[in-house]
């Protein structure tokens, strides 16, 4: 099947099953047990807390249930629940009343119920202390072979990463290595690698990640076994090894919901030096790349995952690493929210040139870390940040036509997403119906949180027709719509709730007369993460 092909089809099926359970397992550090040690205190490079504590409870930001608040501006509109409208015909909710600990929220006040949402909605100076809330947990997956397992030397660490990473902690399911700190929750620090008194790039990666986002908790799940190749055991959906990490990953996460509401929300890979060493193996790496990424997203029910991958380090060891780091390079232009780091320049050790010095591994987690935080951005923009592939930048670009929908096409003649027909338009400079297809713009919420939204809509094209219709859907709740006359604008700014995985449509339809030939649109869209630590 053709990749791109493959790719809409198992996206499309990755959004219908976002919102599938999963398995249980073990139960892991409790995120509540504030009185228990996170770690031995002065232990050795290599020694690890495990068990009884995790990460320590954190105002994150992370919730649902709160209502939109909008302001708009516009002929024709109607604005949701919490809004204030400007214009002919506008129809305005009932507006919240300013308050002391926010006055820019009109949600945030004394008597306010408290969402989960990492604020202090009732301004009594304790985040998220209502009922039921759960303190969030970022989640990130590792994988790969013996670059990812990890062959740096604990006693060669420099002094900054000779201890543990406060706030962060790990599940290693090592395969077949002789590391004891496997399968069990434990603080993150030296000791992750191919044994005890060895580290991967989870080290600085979780501490680069903690430095870069120090409100944020963060939990990793690492699978990873040296010699292993992609085209057998890691091949998705039956090869072995994809089918541990695929369970490791959907348990663990079902586990950590007890104390903590766990959210996936990036995936590293290190691997492909043992498919450059044969030719039919790295032309067949693209393909089964994509189809493993794709799978993992439909099995962990993450229809858009921020993603790294490491381009290997070419070497006489593997003949056909040019063409293994090429593959990887065209799968993140093909899968969307996805980016690459290279290693080409990273020292390997002198008796061992397969393997990274102990300094390089510590470069490689902080590249990827500084990578998955370019992509867990807190503001996303359209047009500007419209991509290639679907996903790009959490955006989605579909026709919606009645209760039917169907993901677009790039055109790059065209740099445009087009239907099959050709008739609905999605581009940086313009956004076109069809006469019944409604064309629909997607923002995938990568993580929880409250987000600050500002839109505005103009009819492009005042040469004639009878204006477009707008709007923007939350679940079943339509926000905002509005009918915008031929050559007007209307314009928009609310505030809501956002659980991962939650979307915002956009959605523009062709006028009364159902006439879509003057129904080109400008859309302006901006979303802002208003929750600390964003």
């Amino acid at each position: 099947m053709d990749v791109v092909k493959r790719i809409a089809r198992v996206l499309g099926a990755a959004f219908l099953l976002a919102s599938c359970g999963s398995s249980d397992q073990t139960r892991p550090p409790a995120a509540h047990d504030s009185g228990t040690p996170m770690h031995d205190a002065g232990g050795a490079a290599g020694t690890n807390g495990e068990g009884g504590a995790g990460p320590s409870e954190a105002g994150a930001d992370a919730g649902s249930g709160g209502n939109a608040g909008a302001t708009s501006a516009g002929s024709g509109g109607s604005a949701g629940a919490g809004a204030t409208s400007a214009g002919s015909g506008g129809v305005a909710g009932a507006a919240g009343a300013p308050t002391d600990c926010d006055p820019s929220d009109p949600e945030i006040g004394p008597g306010a119920n408290e969402s989960c949402n990492g604020l202090d909605d009732d301004c009594n100076g304790q985040v998220d202390d209502g009922a039921g809330c759960k303190p969030l947990l970022w989640v990130f997956v590792l994988a790969g072979q013996s670059n990812m397992v990890g062959l740096g030397f604990n006693n060669e660490l420099p002094s900054e990463e000779q201890g543990n990473v406060d706030g962060a902690t790990i599940y290693y399911d090592d395969s077949i290595h002789p590391n004891t700190n496997t399968l069990k929750w434990m603080q993150l620090g030296p000791g992750f690698g191919v044994t005890e008194d060895r580290y991967g790039p989870e080290l600085s990666f979780g501490r680069r990640m903690r430095q870069l986002f120090p409100s944020r908790k963060l939990a990793i799940i690492k699978v990873a076994e040296g010699g292993t190749a992609l085209h057998d055991r890691w091949k998705a959906p039956s090869g072995d090894l994809y089918q541990l990490m695929k369970g490791e990953v959907a348990s663990q996460l079902e586990a950590l919901k007890n104390d903590w509401l766990p959210q996936l929300v990036g995936f590293v890979w290190m691997q492909g030096e043992s498919d450059a060493i044969d030719s039919s193996f790295a032309d067949a790496y693209q393909a089964n790349l994509t189809g493993m990424l794709m799978q993992g997203r439909v099995d962990w029910q993450i229809p858009i995952l921020a993603t790294t991958a490491g381009l290997i380090r070419p070497s006489a060891l593997w003949p056909y690493a040019a063409t293994v780091r090429g593959a990887t390079t065209n799968v993140a232009a093909l899968v969307g929210e996805m980016d690459v780091i290279d290693t080409q320049d990273l020292p390997t050790q002198p008796a061992d040139p397969a393997h990274y010095t102990s300094a390089s591994f510590i470069e490689l987690g902080r590249r990827f870390a500084d990578n998955l935080a370019g992509q867990l951005t807190s503001e996303w923009h359209f047009p500007e940040g419209l991509g290639q592939a679907q996903g790009d930048g959490f955006w989605t670009c579909r026709v919606r036509d009645g209760g039917s929908m169907q993901l677009m096409t790039w055109n790059g003649a065209q740099s445009v997403w087009k239907s099959a027909d050709g008739s609905v338009l999605i581009g940086k400079s313009v956004i076109h119906p069809g006469a019944t297809g409604q064309a629909e713009l997607g923002w995938w919420a990568p993580y929880a949180g409250r987000i600050l939204v500002d839109i505005a809509v103009t009819d492009a094209d005042a040469g004639g027709g009878d204006g477009v219709r707008v709007e923007v859907v939350s679940g079943s709740q339509v926000i905002w719509s509005s009918e915008i006359a031929n050559g007007g604008s209307a314009a928009t700014s609310f505030r809501v709730n956002v659980m991962q995985g939650d979307e915002l449509l956009f959605r523009t339809s062709s006028g009364a007369s159902f006439n879509p030939l003057y129904d080109s649109t400008s859309w302006k869209v901006g979303i802002q993460m208003t929750a600390p630590g964003s």
